[in-house]
């Protein structure tokens, strides 16, 4: 048996407490990087609008129902890229010129209004 296994976590104490408390470790094996790189895959993938704006809502309950501490086992650059990403989706999309439409949204502009919404949720939760 290898020492590293042989080393007990401290008692009662979640492998993943140390995230929270500043010793990362290794990044990539946290529960949130694979979370949070899961979701951007999935979100990245050419999903339809409706299929984006269920991965948002469901990223927004996740958010709202884990301790805020949980985002610190991810990298900065895998947080900055998620800011990003949500962010370019929650922007208005921009209108042909001379009046004419968006062939991705509806001329009253309520699907903008609802992403936009759905992503300012998300940022409450971080």
């Amino acid at each position: 048996m290898s020492e590293d296994k042989a080393r007990p976590s401290p008692a009662g104490q979640h492998p993943s407490v140390g995230l929270a408390t500043g010793n990362l470790g290794d990044p990539a094996s946290s529960p949130a990087e694979k979370v949070l790189t899961r979701f951007l895959r999935l979100f990245g993938s050419g999903a339809p609008c409706t299929a984006k704006l269920g991965l948002v809502r469901d990223l927004s309950a996740l958010l709202e129902a884990v301790d805020t501490r949980w985002l610190l086992g991810a990298t900065p650059a895998l947080l900055q890229e998620l800011v990003i990403v949500l962010s370019r989706y929650a922007a208005p999309l921009q209108w042909e010129p001379e009046g004419g439409r968006s062939p991705r949204e509806d001329p009253s502009g309520t699907a903008g209004a609802e992403r936009a919404v759905e992503v300012s949720l998300v940022f409450c939760n971080i």
